[in-house]
């Protein structure tokens, strides 16, 4: 879909066949499209579906009214099957206000690839983004990683930008993000305006292999943001033992602990992320504690390999010995009188015929072939879809679904078709009401009366029996 530029179809199509062809026991999506795709594939092929939340979540001035967005986890969570990961109570608290239930949620803190974000001894690399920034060995530099949004909170900062005076030293600012549109530009004219004579240096793009540079030649990194679903570069600000200050929001305070690794402040609090700024650049000692404590909570709290375990520790979990199961519902009408077909299976009863679905296939192809190969008759597609296990909590419709999920297809046959090689010999072509009298599953008996409601609605509802 992305690099092809197609259609949600094909993204589709390609992702079955993906199925068809891996027999993959877990499927784990991204936010937002990519889960939407993978909602479509779960519920055909019943798969553990796992989802990570990346979208940055809701604020206070976005509106509250249900969007586009919405929908699509009012969808996704329709059945609640799906299990989301949240990288922090901030992202867990979006879900939530989006309508997923909290036990369908897992929060875990991601960890930054120290290999890649670290401290930087290599003099000329330093030097060399030096000179592309046009900093002097002497300043103090002030790095904002942040797109030019106006969540980010840059007007602010700019603001307390144009309070700070540290005599003797020249104080200069980068922004990672670059103007774009009209809307960006103007947000960052008035950054460079609020914040004189502070200097904000323009600069082009930069590439991902900069950011470690630029966190090293930074004397502290500042996320100002009026919202943030975690801040990940203060993370990575951290691993290259950069001091950090933040606002206090959910999600950058899941990071700093004031005082601590970094200092927090309220936002719109203009004074109070000046005298932070000062702090930080001129209190050696401070500095050093921070840098110090910030390397403890990233092997802790913010740590790759408890990352990655917990994801196995939850994989692990859902890959149930599953029995699962599509169930044909086989009518048809004789004389005006509805009947049902059920099968008898050992002394267990009857109960409508179950196709068990293998792990590659989905839940309408163990049907048809449960019907065409199992009993004889040769269908092809469904008149009606029914989902099974309802009034279930969110954990245990999850669990129903990964365990021992049964999809049950309706298929109306022809009332002069005779099943091939006498196939039913254990089945029961039985009447409306009988077939309820003699069903030994609950669920089995709901769906017989939502067949004949569904009939009924469609006008070709005569009798029963």
């Amino acid at each position: 879909m992305y690099f092809r530029n197609a259609s949600l179809t094909v993204g589709i199509d390609v992702l079955l066949q993906q199925i068809r062809i891996e027999e993959p026991d877990i499927l784990h999506t991204i936010y937002l499209e990519e889960s939407l795709v993978g909602q479509i594939a779960n519920l055909n092929y019943g798969l553990p579906h796992f989802i990570t939340h990346t979208q940055t979540p809701m604020y206070r001035e976005e509106s509250i009214t249900k969007n586009a967005t919405w929908s699509l986890f009012d969808y996704i969570n329709s059945n609640k099957s799906s299990f989301y990961i949240a990288p922090s109570i901030a992202y867990r608290n979006s879900l939530l206000q989006s309508g997923v239930e909290r036990d369908s949620i897992e929060v875990i803190y991601p960890g930054v690839d120290r290999n890649v974000f670290k401290k930087i001894s290599d003099i000329e690399i330093l030097n060399k983004m030096r000179n592309r920034l046009r900093l002097e060995i002497e300043d103090l530099v002030i790095f904002i990683p942040c797109l030019l949004r106006k969540r980010k909170g840059l007007n602010f900062v700019a603001n307390a930008f144009s309070k700070l005076n540290i005599v003797g030293k020249n104080i200069k600012v980068v922004v990672s993000g670059i103007p774009r549109t009209l809307e960006e530009e103007n947000i960052f004219n008035s950054l460079r305006g609020l914040a004189a004579p502070i200097d904000v240096i323009t600069h082009d793009e930069f590439k991902d292999e900069d950011m470690p540079i630029l966190y090293n030649l930074a004397d502290v990194t500042i996320l100002p943001s009026e919202a943030e679903g975690l801040g990940i570069s203060l993370l990575e600000a951290m691993a290259c033992r950069c001091p950090v200050i933040g606002t206090n929001v959910i999600g950058i305070n899941e990071v700093i602990r004031n005082a601590h690794n970094g200092l927090l402040c309220e936002f719109g609090d203009i004074g109070g992320l000046s005298t932070a700024i000062v702090k930080v650049l001129t209190n050696s000692d401070l500095r050093q504690t921070f840098v110090e404590n910030s390397i403890h909570i990233l092997d802790s709290k913010f740590n790759s390999e408890k990352q990655a375990s917990r994801h196995i520790e939850l994989y692990n979990a859902s890959v149930f010995d599953r029995d699962q199961n599509s169930s044909c519902v086989l009518f048809r009408f004789v004389d005006g009188w509805l009947e049902i077909f059920l099968e008898k299976i050992r002394d267990s009863g009857y109960h409508f015929p179950k196709g068990k679905k293998h792990i590659n296939e989905s839940w309408l192809q163990a049907a048809i072939r449960k019907a065409n190969i199992g009993l004889g008759y040769q269908v092809s597609i469904p008149y009606q879809l029914f989902s099974g296990a309802s009034g279930q909590t969110a954990k245990e419709e999850r669990e129903t679904a990964q365990k021992s999920r049964c999809v049950y297809y309706a298929f109306e046959i022809s009332k002069d078709a005779s099943a091939a090689n006498n196939k039913t010999k254990t089945g029961l072509w039985s009447g409306f009401d009988n077939a309820l009298a003699v069903v030994v599953n609950k669920e089995d008996r709901e769906i017989i009366k939502k067949l004949k409601k569904d009939i009924e609605e469609d006008g070709r509802f005569k009798r029963t029996r």
